[in-house]
């Protein structure tokens, strides 16, 4: 390109920067108090203890570079200029035992990077991508996709998915929707699985991971988006492939009816203990639906009282009584539901990762959906439990079972 032509057009190029830049701040603001209901919840296994990118000043720049990939005008000469403009601005990547989890080094992907074919060149712009969005928080991938729309007159997400192929495709889909916008189509996903595999691709599985650990604020923006999304009532589409009490636990938790006030009614909890204890002694043959709706209307709070009341009029822990009471998806989803009323949410989801990489078949999706949901809230939580519980680290494990951009985009994700 002449360089008068360059010179203009890096003319305009700014002059949209600032036109845009007013606007995504107003706009990254809005989208946080929408955010917040999920960016806020599980607070004492949150570890967002670092300050975010600040959207205004990158998200134009990104959307740019991104541009330029999608559209094949960025020279592979240019790839270490690129990498340089996003290593320098401020990671949202932890640091673990001083070894720092952000974006690779410069040096490492311009070496990697060779036009030697298209494949080659289609893969090193892949790598970028990944870069660019895999260590963004969601609010700020939201932030470039709405500077991209800006800047070009183009659905971000829809040249993505037109551009990229395989499970690389599929983790970049699901880092570019809203928390409650992946969830409803997930759960949609779910009810309409005609697998017959089993563990973690069962839909009863994607069911109780997601409406046995989300909060009833979260559970009712779920399903407004789910109606607006698909024209019909998730409680319906429910309905339709569950049965017994598993289902009657899915429809309580669906009417959102949880008080998730910290107020405890002790009296309340000590005759709800009783009654629970009264099941136990009859094997709970003919209360299972009282335990259901038990676990499915409380509060967290009143739970946990109710637990411990429990505990002391029986001698045992809830969790316990319930491995040896019950069986299948019911008792994966009471026990869920106990681990999420004691905080034990990254144990949960450290033992959910490790059966999607060590299962008996690919489940890509499941880890998609399993490392993405948490990127935000308690992934470092998640990684040190993984790491106890398995005596390997999940970085490691995603190397062993994972392959190619698909593999270094996980792990961008879950080491922030």
């Amino acid at each position: 390109m002449p360089q008068q032509e360059l010179q203009n057009e890096n003319i305009v190029t700014a002059h949209d920067v600032c036109c845009i830049e007013g606007k995504l701040e107003d706009d990254s603001k809005n989208l946080a108090d929408q955010c917040d209901v999920h960016l806020n919840r599980d607070y004492e296994t949150q570890d967002r203890n670092h300050a975010p990118i600040t959207p205004r000043r990158t998200a134009a720049l990104d959307a740019m570079t991104l541009h330029e990939l999608l559209t094949g005008q960025l020279d592979c000469r240019s790839v270490a200029e690129v990498i340089d403009a996003i290593l320098a601005t401020p990671t949202v990547c932890m640091q673990t035992n001083g070894i720092s989890h952000g974006r690779p080094s410069t040096a490492d992907e311009a070496e990697k990077v060779q036009p030697a074919s298209d494949d080659h060149e289609n893969r090193a712009n892949d790598k970028h991508i990944a870069a660019i969005l895999c260590p963004r928080t969601n609010v700020e991938r939201l932030d470039i996709a709405r500077a991209y729309k800006s800047l070009y007159d183009e659905d971000l997400t829809a040249m993505l998915k037109q551009k990229l192929i395989g499970e690389f495709r599929q983790l970049i889909q699901a880092l570019m929707e809203t928390p409650t916008s992946f969830d409803a189509h997930q759960l949609h996903q779910a009810v309409n699985s005609h697998s017959m595999l089993t563990g973690l691709c069962t839909k009863s599985s994607t069911l109780i991971e997601i409406l046995c650990t989300r909060s009833s604020d979260e559970i009712r923006l779920i399903e407004k988006e789910y109606r607006q999304m698909f024209g019909t009532y998730l409680e319906n589409d429910i309905s339709k492939v569950t049965w017994h009490h598993l289902m009657h636990l899915f429809m309580w938790l669906c009417a959102g009816v949880r008080e998730e006030s910290t107020s405890i009614d002790h009296q309340k909890a000590h005759e709800d203990a009783k009654l629970l204890c009264a099941a136990d002694e009859a094997h709970f043959a003919r209360d299972s639906t009282l335990f259901a709706f038990i676990l499915s209307t409380q509060g967290v709070a009143q739970l946990r009282a109710v637990f411990n009341e429990y505990q002391h009029i029986a001698g045992v822990d809830i969790e316990k009584v319930v491995e040896r009471e019950f069986i299948g998806d019911f008792r994966e989803a009471l026990t869920t539901i106990i681990m999420t009323v004691q905080n034990r949410l990254p144990t949960f989801y450290a033992h959910r990762i490790h059966k999607a990489l060590h299962g008996i078949s690919s489940h890509n999706s499941s880890l998609i959906r399993l490392i993405v949901t948490r990127s935000d809230i308690d992934i470092a939580a998640i990684r040190n439990e993984y790491e106890r519980i398995y005596h390997e680290t999940l970085e490691q494990d995603i190397t062993a079972y994972c392959s190619g951009v698909f593999r270094e985009g996980l792990q961008l994700v879950a080491r922030c």
